[in-house]
């Protein structure tokens, strides 16, 4: 089995297209899901300063999903990388597949504090060693940190490869 969660940047930085691109992205991830690993789940975690489940770990079958995606509104605010991290490696800990693939997938513009980015690196790490997680950061927006969209996903690929 596959477990995916989607990490969806909703601070203040992210323009309401770049939302929106994020959504449609998520609505045709979980479409290929359901075409072509009906045994794969998704969780959805939105944040800004602090992360918002939005879907719990659910399988891609589940006949709500694409419209919760829909239903999703911007939180606004500053920006926390590593709050994520930490609340997919719990949700995954708590309620992930045992066993199976666990990738995290982080859609951001990656603009925060260099703070943050040390944070996040540590959290991947820590996701890495625990449970196997993988994560990869994808770039959203004109304005893309890409320091701070690439630091998470460099630290974690460097942490669990051979």
């Amino acid at each position: 089995p596959l477990t995916v969660i989607l990490l969806l940047d909703g601070s203040s930085s992210v323009t309401r297209e770049d939302f929106d691109a994020m959504k449609d992205f998520s609505r045709a991830l979980i479409h290929d899901l359901h075409s072509y690993r009906t045994d794969a789940s998704v969780g959805i975690i939105q944040f800004n300063q602090s992360p918002r489940t939005m879907v719990p770990i659910t399988n891609v079958t589940n006949d709500t999903l694409l419209q919760r995606v829909d239903n999703m509104q911007q939180l606004m605010g500053s920006t926390d990388i590593a709050a994520p991290i930490r609340s997919a490696y719990e949700m995954l800990r708590v309620d992930g597949n045992q066993g199976g693939d666990s990738v995290v997938l982080l859609l951001s513009d990656g603009q925060t504090s260099t703070a943050e980015l040390e944070m996040s690196q540590g959290e991947a790490r820590r996701a890495a060693k625990e449970l196997g997680m993988r994560l990869f950061a994808f770039g959203v927006g004109r304005d893309v940190d890409e320091i701070g969209t690439n630091t998470s996903t460099n630290t974690l690929l460097s942490s669990t490869s051979p």
